[in-house]
C-alpha cells in the first residue's frame, strides 16, 4: 500500500502521521512479523517515531507435562525471545533508527488479548503486525491474533498480510 493511500485511511480514522510519534509492532517471529516491521520502515517511518516492539510468548505447559517438561517448555519460550529481540533489534538499528527510539516489550500469555494491553500500556498511536492469513475454517478453530487486536484496540492497526497469505511460517 503507497504510502499516500495509507496517509488518508488512517486520517479517517482520525490519525495524522505527520503528528503521529509513538508507534507499536507486534512481532512473533515469523516471516509476516518480519515483513511487517519491513512494510513500517518502508512506508511509514518518519525520524521522530518512536517505536515499541512487542512480543508474547504463550504459556504453552500443560498439565500432563511433568515437571521437567514445563521447565523446558519455559526454557524454549524464553530463549526464542531473546532470539526475537536480537532480530528486530538489529532490523531497526540496521534502518538507523536509534537505539533510544525504540524499545522490546516481552509479556507471556494469550497472545491477543496481551497484544491490545500492551498496544494499550504503550500509548501508541498507531499499531503495525503481520498476518498468517489462515483460510476461514482455521480461524474458525484456532481465532486469528490479528482479528482479535483490530476489533480490541484502542488505536488504529495496520495488518500486514503477506503477498502469498500462508507463506509466512
Amino acid at each position: 500500500m503507497p504510502r499516500h493511500t495509507l496517509t488518508i485511511k488512517l486520517q479517517r480514522r482520525g490519525v495524522n502521521m505527520a503528528d503521529c510519534c509513538k508507534v507499536f509492532i507486534a512481532v512473533d517471529g515469523s516471516k509476516c512479523s518480519d515483513n511487517a516491521v519491513k512494510w513500517y520502515l518502508t512506508y511509514v517511518y518518519q525520524p521522530k517515531h518512536i517505536v515499541t516492539i512487542g512480543h508474547v510468548t504463550e504459556q504453552n505447559y500443560l498439565p500432563t507435562l511433568g515437571y521437567k517438561d514445563t521447565v523446558n517448555a519455559f526454557k524454549e519460550a524464553s530463549e526464542h525471545a531473546k532470539e526475537v529481540e536480537k532480530r528486530y533489534t538489529k532490523m531497526l538499528t540496521d534502518a538507523g533508527i536509534p537505539k533510544d527510539k525504540m524499545k522490546f516489550e516481552l509479556e507471556r500469555g494469550d497472545p491477543g488479548p496481551m497484544t491490545v494491553d500492551m498496544i494499550t500500556k504503550s500509548e501508541a498511536e498507531i499499531a503495525v503486525m503481520g498476518s498468517r492469513g489462515h483460510g476461514p475454517m482455521t480461524k474458525m478453530v484456532l481465532g486469528s491474533v490479528s482479528d482479535f487486536v483490530v476489533k480490541h484496540s484502542p488505536i488504529a492497526v495496520c495488518v500486514c498480510k503477506d503477498a502469498h497469505h500462508g507463506n509466512c511460517k
